[in-house]
């Protein structure tokens, strides 16, 4: 299977962070527009089952001293090194340690790309990950400059400080962009950061992105699937499967689309960037507004 490059870009710029009508189902539409639909729990007769990672199973630790909390949604294990934080209602779990963290100062496990993406892999599968739902390792590299603060940036050189690797998703070929894996591990083999949302998907989403993918195919359909897309963005297009956000804890939305991207210049009536359009060349608003990368990998770079 094969990513779009803009599609690549928005798993990992920042990291790193969708309807057709094809055999609609009207009690899967109503799950899906007033959020009765359990993206946690859902039962594989009307879903592809998700993934959550459980802290029975997360190798993250969150130091000595360690205590269990309920914030809102959020079941915290929080310690002296960091806090692994489930929310009850996305099915999102997120290990951050703090700045202080004695394993956060480790070196990293390795200097491979590969070796770290095979390591992530072996992690998640190992807990339960879907191996048919993986699309692709994708490695994101932390980067830090020493130097004052003032000086000019070219006279401070940047140096390898730790892999992170995203996990993409895909379901029967198609890409679930809002969907990701991501972890980065030490040279104590211990992850210093982990972060999942691999939400149960109705399989009425599935059938809409397939509906999406056949009309993409049809030469007859595409004028119609087109209509409202700049003609400089038509080459720039996927079908993916959308939905709601690792934050979202209002109704949750899945939905096949085909996924435009749009420059700023090409605008023609759309705003620059990705664009979701249904089976009939409408645009839907995403429920979120924020790619999975923005959710993984803030930290993708940083001076110390």
């Amino acid at each position: 299977m094969q990513f779009n490059r803009f599609h690549l870009r928005s798993m990992t710029a920042a990291l790193i962070v969708i309807f057709a009508g094809c055999g609609t189902d009207e009690t899967a539409e109503q799950q899906s527009e007033v959020g009765s639909f359990d993206r946690v729990h859902a039962d594989a007769s009307v879903a592809v089952p998700g993934y959550v990672h459980s802290s029975t199973c997360s190798k993250f630790q969150v130091g000595s001293v360690p205590r269990s909390t309920v914030e809102g949604h959020l079941n915290k294990r929080v310690g002296a090194q960091g806090v692994l934080a489930s929310n009850a209602v996305t099915g999102a779990v997120r290990g951050i340690l703090n700045g202080d963290a004695a394993a956060d100062k480790r070196p990293p496990l390795t200097n491979s790309a590969a070796v770290h993406n095979a390591r992530v892999l072996q992690y998640f599968t190992s807990c339960g990950l879907p191996q048919d739902q993986i699309g692709q390792a994708q490695v994101l590299t932390l980067m830090a400059a020493d130097g004052p603060a003032d000086a000019h940036a070219d006279s401070r050189k940047p140096s390898f400080v730790a892999y992170t690797t995203v996990i993409t998703r895909q379901i029967d070929g198609i890409p679930v962009p809002d969907s990701f894996a991501a972890a980065r591990f030490n040279a104590d083999d211990e992850p210093t950061m982990e972060w999942v949302y691999w939400p149960a998907i109705p399989k009425q989403a599935v059938a809409e992105a397939k509906a999406v993918q056949l009309a993409l195919a049809d030469p007859s359909r595409q004028p119609t699937l087109f209509a409202g897309v700049p003609a400089a963005a038509t080459s720039r297009s996927e079908v993916t499967i959308r939905h709601s956000d690792f934050a979202d804890e209002s109704a949750y939305r899945a939905y096949g689309s085909l996924d435009v991207h749009v420059e700023r210049s090409a605008n023609s009536g759309f705003r620059g960037g990705t664009r979701n359009i249904d089976i009939n060349g409408q645009e839907v608003i995403h429920p979120s507004r924020r790619s999975a990368e923005a959710a993984v990998m803030r930290d993708t770079a940083k001076t110390r």
